[in-house]
């Protein structure tokens, strides 16, 4: 990849590499999986700590290697951080949550 190129300008060139992977995971049994998310995942596991410049073999062959397991575990990790962000427990449920059953706290009252 050309560091002067975008991030668009490269996914642009390498769409049919995308669809041809989206597709091949598609027969898989994963059917909501796009061009566009496979182009997220790459950006944001694969390559992201690259300093220099990809060739665009390289990057054409990332994309054609894409494991559908990597993907999905990337995935789903990131969809629980996403919910994770959203839930607040409160100290009870907490406990409940660790413990599996209600305590008694200090007070002697049912948690």
């Amino acid at each position: 990849m050309n560091k002067h190129a975008s991030f668009e300008e490269v996914f642009n060139e390498l769409g049919p590499a995308l669809t041809s992977k989206a597709e091949e995971l598609h027969l898989y049994g994963y059917d909501s999986v796009t061009e566009q998310a496979l182009w997220h995942y790459l950006v944001q596991k694969k390559w992201k700590n690259e300093e220099n410049d990809i060739p665009l073999h390289v990057v054409v062959n990332d994309v054609l290697t894409i494991r559908s397991g990597d993907y999905m575990n990337w995935t789903t990790r990131n969809e629980y951080k996403a919910s994770s962000k959203n839930v607040k427990l409160n100290e009870d449920e907490l406990h409940l949550l660790l413990h599996g059953e209600q305590g008694i706290n200090e007070n002697g009252e049912t948690l």
